[in-house]
């Protein structure tokens, strides 16, 4: 179903303010040296929601190993608007870090655009649902944290939610289905204590990046079917039904 008319018009209406509030949202969690600053996103992300009326509660999600430091967490943003029996409730998932550009790659130097107006609150009454937010600040960097925030939350902040909402694109939203996990490994390759060449030593010496190259090869094949023993005997295959769902 399309936008109405009138929202679309007021999303034009709006944009400068909201290029304007997006100026301020530039935070990197993986770089340990923004951390501080991805905090302070947190804070003015609090702010911001309960200036148009959403009840906001921010949560402390401990702190994590990086870089060989043990930095804080940003913390959590869990929202509400709405609290009408009478209505489904949609939680709203997002995430305020970002991944580092170059500013060579930038279109429009961050933290200086223009045009700032005032965006008025929306009625809760009005809207056709209740909403739930969820917000975190480590999404670039493995969303470490907010596991254990759902689960406590359970039968707290998230009750009653009968479904999510997560983004494709800017133009389509999208009821999410189902997720796909992700499994992270580091590897360590060493080698000799010092350079050899290639052309001198190359075959007589196994070069790190070869052994790399092919112990990687050996994770997929070229059609994407994953090749470690095991995995996809843990994963439930899709049935009829959920084929025509997709």
């Amino acid at each position: 179903m399309p936008a109405p008319p009138t929202f679309l018009s007021w999303v034009d209406a709006n944009t400068d303010a909201f290029i304007s509030r997006l100026s301020h949202a530039v935070t990197i969690s993986g770089d340990p040296a923004f951390r501080p600053r991805v905090q302070e996103m947190s804070d003015w992300l609090n702010a911001e929601l309960n200036k148009v009326g959403v009840e906001t509660k921010q949560v402390d999600l401990g702190t994590h190993v990086m870089d060989g430091q043990t930095l804080p967490l940003p913390h959590a943003i869990l929202g509400k608007i709405g609290d009408d029996k009478r209505k489904k409730t949609v939680l709203i998932y997002r995430h305020f870090d970002v991944q580092p550009a170059s500013l060579g790659l930038r279109a429009v130097r961050p933290h200086h655009f223009k045009g700032w107006q005032t965006v008025a609150p929306r009625d809760a009454d009005a809207l056709p649902v209740n909403l739930r937010f969820c917000f975190e600040g480590m999404e670039e960097n493995g969303s470490e944290g907010p596991d254990e925030l759902v689960e406590r939350e359970k039968d707290g902040w998230f009750k009653g939610v009968d479904c999510m909402y997560i983004w494709l694109d800017t133009r389509t939203p999208a009821l999410t289905y189902g997720l796909r996990g992700l499994v992270y490994f580091k590897i360590n390759v060493s080698g000799p204590g010092r350079d050899l060449h290639s052309g001198v030593f190359g075959r007589t010496v196994h070069k790190p990046m070869t052994d790399l190259i092919s112990l990687m090869s050996r994770l997929v094949d070229a059609q994407g079917n994953i090749l470690v023993p095991g995995v996809d005997d843990m994963v439930g295959v899709a049935d009829v039904e959920e084929r025509l769902v997709v």
